[in-house]
């Protein structure tokens, strides 16, 4: 005969089991008692690939995807995720085994989840977005009197709000009226510890009929300018960071021909990318990919871009980069195309 403690140990163990695989499970959506807007947390996870587990003693629940993890716990409307608190706008609870969570858990959980491990981030964890020009240098001047360091900076700016609201870190070279050197610019990048370099410019030809997007990277470069560009003494702020045995040209050597290699490889792929997408987007022409000496893609060891964003010298062009929608849609152009360029490759 089973003895009571026995019986009692093994009902006990069946009820964690299944309150375990019942903790997330999926139900049928606006059952009795569950409000329409709720949604059942299994569904989610399945949906968006995250693993979900209960723990029906503490009651946490622990969502994780690629290393991201978050951290639930029911009858509370606060979430953990990667360490940051996030308020719901409900307590997550559950109804005959099943967990339901508020409409807004997508959006405060789900999505940012989904940011720290986008293929972006994987492939470029922070970009810097330089605007060209500012300060006592006004850059080009269209026949309206707009200047190209006004225009370029307020693009940057958006640029910077887009990928921010996509949970992607950008940071500015400058974001006032502000005159930096080129070594300046080029200094940030490498004391910001950035992935991607892209520099934002506007167009001005004589003709005053060019008009369209043209991306620039890095021309090949000759041995001279290979070796003044490259040399160890250009790069003692970047080699500082690393850990690696200081003043060992040798080493240092390898590791800029390794990181040299990279910048062209991406480079010239990125901006071939962003001609197309961007053009496209934007609705206007495609001037292409092309190659360019600019000092800003010389002196990074990151991948670096120059993006001309239009005509000044174009009238037509001219008012459409004056126009703050035009900017906005050529801002959210830029932003997209750059996370399609990371999932794309």
């Amino acid at each position: 005969m089973m003895s009571n403690y026995f019986r009692y140990c093994l009902t006990f163990s069946l009820a964690i089991f299944l309150l375990t695989i019942g903790g997330c499970a999926s139900a049928p959506k606006g059952g009795p008692g569950v409000p329409q807007k709720d949604l059942v947390l299994k569904d989610l996870c399945v949906r968006y690939g995250i693993s979900c587990v209960l723990d029906s003693v503490s009651q946490v629940i622990t969502l994780k995807r690629k290393g991201v993890k978050a951290k639930a716990i029911l009858a509370s409307d606060v979430v953990v995720v990667d360490s940051k608190k996030v308020r719901l706008s409900k307590a997550v609870w559950m109804s005959r085994g099943t967990v339901y969570v508020p409409d807004d858990f997508k959006r405060k959980v789900v999505q940012p989840m989904f940011a720290k491990t986008s293929p972006f981030v994987q492939k470029f964890r922070k970009v810097m977005l330089d605007a060209g020009h500012g300060g006592k240098d006004p850059g080009g001047i269209g026949n309206l009197g707009t200047r190209e360091k006004e225009i370029v900076l307020d693009i940057a700016q958006r640029i910077q709000e887009s990928l921010k609201r996509k949970g992607i870190d950008a940071v500015l070279t400058r974001n006032s009226d502000q005159f930096l050197e080129l070594g300046d610019r080029t200094a940030l990048a490498q004391k910001k510890g950035v992935d991607l370099f892209v520099s934002i410019h506007a167009n001005i030809d004589t003709s005053h009929s060019a008009r369209g997007i043209e991306i620039y990277h890095l021309r090949p470069l000759d041995t001279k300018s290979w070796a003044e560009t490259y040399a160890p003494k250009n790069y003692q702020v970047l080699f500082k960071n690393f850990k690696m045995k200081q003043g060992d040209e040798t080493l240092e050597k390898i590791l800029t021909d390794m990181m040299y290699s990279h910048k062209q490889q991406v480079s010239y792929q990125l901006s071939r990318y962003l001609a197309d997408k961007i053009s496209k987007k934007v609705g206007t022409i495609d001037r292409g990919a092309k190659t360019a000496g600019f000092y800003v893609l010389k002196n990074t060891l990151v991948p670096a871009v120059l993006i001309e964003v239009g005509f000044l010298s174009h009238p037509k062009e001219e008012k459409s980069l004056c126009c703050q929608e035009y900017r906005q849609k050529l801002a959210d152009s830029i932003a997209e195309s750059l996370i399609d360029y990371a999932a794309y490759y």
